[in-house]
């Protein structure tokens, strides 16, 4: 539940009044309240020391310091080895306050389509969307979807203003215009992704994650936002603990295995971590994931608006979650500075 103090429907939901008639308006993006995980998941970890996994502690503290600083920071965590090795929180933030994870959130959604294919759900990644959203234009893939490719005519962080005002948010993004293929990150894309799940799974991309991803991995996400038809977010507003989404690396680190359970197929989470397409800014993307290299490393990286990091490095067998607080307003924030000169050069 939200903290208290909140104002019932907290400016999630406003009256306007459209040709004389009273009618629900909806944002796109949440306000981003806090929410609180009822459940103390502490026996689900195992503690170590830095040291203990080869990390320098004094690097890891001087990080934390740095990030700490910052009037938005919330959460820094390390794991390594499979351990909780360094574990900090600011500004009134503890394991169990879950937040918006943003567009990390994406990265979730493309497990869940790695999931739907592998149970014969979708028949493919190469499949066309109008065999699931049969007013979908010709030509655009679940594929071209997961790896932005879709063409579609979208500016990330205007466009939505525009989506909201429509009481059918899907039909008003397949109504854009999709064209050239090439690569432009778009929270269009996804939320298509989770209308052609939810209509070829018939429960759902909340339902569905939550049965075949969450529930294996011991995560309850405290809330998970929908369209006004009901279409769970795809790629936005979704809310867990920095602990949650740790757990979530680590499924990645091993590969989409869980307690000796393949919970997401192995060549899926591979293919998610390569490049499968552009990118922009020094950075490519594969399926939900944003690649680079970081001092010469190869990280993955989960990344969400305001900066709800999730940075994976398979070759350090290491997890970093960096979270903050969005729900007025922080700038963008991508740590990766904090990676390169503190967590990284603690690998002794």
């Amino acid at each position: 539940m939200p903290e208290l103090g909140a104002e019932p429907g907290d400016e999630r939901l406003i009256w306007t009044l459209l040709g004389g008639a009273l009618a629900l308006a909806q944002p796109f993006y949440e306000n981003n309240p806090t929410y609180r995980d009822p459940v103390n998941d502490d026996v689900t970890w195992s503690f170590a020391s830095p040291a203990s996994v080869g990390l320098r502690a004094e690097l890891l503290e001087q990080a934390g310091a740095r990030f700490g600083d910052e009037p938005f920071s919330f959460s820094l965590l390390v794991v390594r080895h499979d351990k909780l090795v360094f574990e900090r929180y600011f500004h009134g933030a503890d394991s169990r306050a879950s937040n918006n994870v943003h567009s990390a959130s994406k990265s979730i959604l493309s497990a869940a389509v790695g999931i739907a294919v592998a149970r014969g759900v979708f028949s493919s990644a190469s499949a066309p969307l109008r065999a699931y959203l049969p007013s979908a234009p010709r030509g655009v893939t679940l594929r071209q979807l997961l790896n932005m490719t879709s063409g579609i005519s979208w500016q990330e962080d205007k466009t939505e203003s525009l989506i909201e005002k429509e009481p059918d948010w899907v039909a008003a993004i397949l109504a854009r215009d999709f064209s050239g293929h090439r690569f432009n990150y778009s929270t269009g894309n996804t939320h298509l992704l989770s209308a052609a799940l939810g209509r070829a799974s018939g429960v759902s991309l909340e339902a569905f994650t939550r049965q075949y991803l969450f529930t294996p991995l011991g995560i309850d996400s405290e809330h998970w936002g929908a369209d006004p038809q009901g279409v769970s977010s795809g790629g936005y507003n979704v809310y867990l603990t920095p602990r949650e989404l740790a757990k979530f690396g680590r499924l990645y680190l091993h590969e989409g295995k869980w307690k000796g359970s393949q919970i997401v197929p192995r060549a899926w989470v591979r293919a998610s971590l390569r490049k499968q397409s552009g990118g922009r800014g020094g950075y490519e993307y594969g399926y939900g994931w944003w690649l680079r290299k970081i001092r010469g490393v190869p990280v993955k990286m989960a990344w969400g608006f305001g900066g709800q990091m999730l940075f994976l490095v398979p070759s350090l067998d290491m997890a970093v979650v960096m979270t903050t607080n969005t729900a007025k307003f922080s700038p963008e924030f991508d740590g990766v500075e904090l990676m390169r000169k503190f967590v990284l050069p603690a690998v002794e």
